[in-house]
């Protein structure tokens, strides 16, 4: 599987808001985009968490991955 990803911060700033994280799941791929609102710091930590948490629940069904995002 070849997977491509570009990431470019907001004009202005140095952090992107946008994350993404590949966890190899077997047979499958776990492939999590986030999209953390606004831009800067707080977008930034925001998606960072979500890859975090998908990379620690890969093993759970999607909608339990999802649900249990804070």
């Amino acid at each position: 599987m070849l997977i491509g990803v570009a990431q470019k911060p907001a004009e202005g700033q140095t952090l992107c808001g946008d994350a993404f994280t590949i966890v190899p799941r077997g047979r499958l791929t776990l492939v999590a985009l986030a999209d953390g609102l606004g831009h800067g710091p707080e977008a930034e930590r925001a998606a960072r968490s979500f890859c975090s948490h998908a990379q620690a629940t890969a093993d759970l069904p999607l909608e339990t991955i999802l649900t249990s995002a804070e």
